[in-house]
């Protein structure tokens, strides 16, 4: 389950995403949250005035190495202000400079769709789907400051019914 709700303030957006699975997690499902976690954290420690884009995105790259995971990452966030995905964006491809006073959504997703739109049934009940969690950074003239977010230590809701 995706939960993003897109508040705004004075005409401004803010993007805060945090993903939950239904039920517990697998050992492999437990994994793939930990390198979002690992890689979320990196990309956030080295946003600061000076660094491009790019530069970010090879800390996410090389958090997924360490890991063994394969490495499928397209974008790890965007600019924020008055629509939800503003430029810069956080890829590879673009080599925008970071500079104070930027905000950017930093936004790490794994995803695990084997079987889900076109195998077979079975295999699309273990699929692990999107996992990945959204947080907002202000650059400051030393790094960036993380701003209020939800919380992360909830990563399951309960399956099944209370009722008899």
């Amino acid at each position: 389950m995706v939960v993003e709700p897109i508040p705004m303030y004075k005409g401004y957006c803010g993007s805060c995403c945090r993903t939950f699975q239904v039920g517990p997690l697998s050992e492999e499902a437990k994994k793939s949250v930990r390198i979002i976690e690992r890689s979320q954290a990196a990309a956030i420690a080295a946003i600061r005035p000076g660094v491009t884009t790019g530069e970010v995105v090879g800390v996410v790259e090389d958090v997924f190495r360490d890991e063994g995971s394969p490495i499928e990452i397209e974008m790890i966030g965007h600019g924020m202000g008055l629509t939800g995905h503003e430029p810069p964006m956080l890829t590879a491809r673009e080599d925008t400079v970071i500079e104070e006073g930027m905000v950017f959504a930093v936004e790490i997703w794994k995803y695990d769709v084997s079987g889900f739109a076109y195998g077979d049934a079975e295999q699309a009940t273990k699929n692990l789907g999107p996992f990945g969690n959204e947080d907002l950074v202000v650059v400051t003239k030393d790094g960036c400051d993380r701003l209020p977010a939800f919380r992360k230590d909830i990563l399951s809701l309960p399956f099944g019914s209370s009722r008899g």
